[in-house]
Order: C-alpha cells, then structure tokens, then sequence
C-alpha cells in the first residue's frame, strides 16, 4: 500500500511526499527498485546529495544492476558533473551491457555536448537525440533531459509534443524487437 501510495505521489510530482513514503517501505534486502525510486523522488524534491547516495548505495549492494547504473549516470550528468559521466562511460567493466560502442560513444559525444556547449558539440547532439527520441518511450524521455541540459528547451519542448502527443513523430512505448540475424545457422 506505501508502494502504490509513494508511486503515485511521484508521478504527480510531489516528490518530497514520495520520498517520506518511499522511506517508510521495510523490505530487508531493499530491491533495486526501491532505491531507483527513492533517489529519484529524492532528487525531485531537491536533495540531489541523498539522492546521489542512495544510487551509489544501490549500486553497491546489486553492482552491474543496469537501471541503478543509468540512475547514477543521469544523475552525474544532469546534475553538472559530465566529467564524472564520462569516467562511467569509460569504466566498461561496470558499464551495462546493453550500452554497447556506438551508444556510449553517443553519450561521450552528449557528455561533451554538455560540458563545453561548443555549437557543432550541441547541434551533434540534439541530432543524435531527435534519433533517439523515435526509438522507445525510455529513450525520449533520456533525450528530452538532455535537451534541457543543452538548454535547448525549443527541442525539449518539440520532443516533449511527441512524447505526450505525437506531433511530429509518434514515441513507441517500448523498443523494437532485434531482428533475427541471417548469417550464423538458424536456432530454434
């Protein structure tokens, strides 16, 4: 019942009230989740140090946990610290998985975007972005952050219009599925 309570304070934004709900939860190991979520109602209501401690907390109690991993990273990155972000990137031992070459060069190139607000950096970036933003519903809500730390709110705003009302392009909810591959011998 706390769960549902804090969870729906969250997602209407009241941030502080989830993040007193979310510390009432009792749960012996804590998930991942409860850490994710803690952190970021923690982080919604401006307490961006406890926010950062419970995701370095989680972090270390489920390592190579790819939710948390991202947490940490968004928070490093969104929070003025993309020099921080880029050493995440670079450690390919606790990068997740699924972060393969080309995305984490994506996001060493974001990284950049954000630390040095160089024109031909931002304007790399946001076409990566807009990208991005087509692929699932996850990675345009990334996307629409990264704009707005590019200060670039015209495109936040526009990818924010997709998002919630398909102007533009329409957000999948979810990824597409991997196509099966025709070179190695068929499996079933």
């Amino acid at each position: 019942m706390l769960h549902c309570l804090a969870t729906s304070l969250l997602a209407v934004g009241r941030c502080a009230e989830a993040a007193r709900e979310y510390a009432r939860l009792t749960v012996q190991p804590d998930p991942p989740s409860h850490y994710i979520l803690l952190a970021i109602a923690e982080a919604g209501a401006g307490r961006i140090d406890r926010a950062e401690r419970l995701a370095d907390e989680g972090a270390t109690v489920y390592p190579g946990h790819g939710a948390l991993w991202s947490l940490r990273f968004n928070l490093a990155l969104f929070g003025g610290r993309p020099g921080d972000a880029k050493a995440m990137l670079a450690n390919t031992e606790d990068r997740p998985e699924w972060l393969d070459g080309s995305q984490a060069a994506e996001r060493l190139d974001l990284c950049d975007a954000v630390q040095h607000r160089e024109p031909a950096r931002v304007a790399r970036a946001l076409q990566m972005l807009h990208a991005l933003a087509r692929s699932s519903a996850p990675d345009a809500s990334f996307a629409i952050m990264a704009a707005s730390a590019l200060d670039r709110v015209d495109d936040a705003y526009a990818l924010l219009d997709a998002f919630y009302f398909s102007r533009g392009f329409m957000v999948p909810n979810v990824p597409p599925a991997p196509v099966p591959s025709r070179s190695g011998p068929a499996r079933i």
